[in-house]
């Protein structure tokens, strides 16, 4: 669980702190009352959602969007983050990039969240994914 007395736990909402407690709830739950299941992802769902709400607010915080882009429900933040987005004014990527100086960051949070997302919520019939409780 994240340390309640951290600085990131204090920039998270009501709403994303809820997100994690539910999702920590439910892996604890499951670690002492043990089930076998062929896929643990739903426990990811919470975290998913948090991870999403606390990059819209840095990037709000940071002005690499606006108030009606945090608040729109038409906003994506994984295809801002995207290093391939045609239209690069809504790129993100490019923002981080001239933050820090280097791809680094953009990079890893681009690749994080695609990989996250495709492993948690996507289905591709050659490529079954589970996840186990561990992961």
């Amino acid at each position: 669980m994240l340390d309640k007395s951290s600085p990131l736990w204090s920039f998270l909402d009501i709403n994303q702190k809820d997100y994690l407690t539910d999702s920590f709830y439910l892996l604890e739950h499951l670690k002492n009352h043990p089930v076998v299941l062929n896929d643990y992802s739903f426990i990811l769902f919470g975290v998913a959602k948090c991870y999403e709400g606390f990059l819209k607010k840095l990037f709000l915080k940071k002005d690499y969007i606006n108030e009606e882009q945090f608040l729109s429900t038409r906003f994506r933040i994984g295809m801002a983050l995207n290093p391939n987005l045609e239209d690069r004014s809504q790129c993100l990527y490019d923002n981080l990039q001239k933050d820090t100086g280097d791809n680094t960051l953009g990079d890893l949070l681009w690749n994080t969240w695609k990989f996250n997302r495709n492993r948690t919520f996507h289905y591709f019939p050659n490529k079954i994914d589970y996840l186990t409780i561990e992961e």
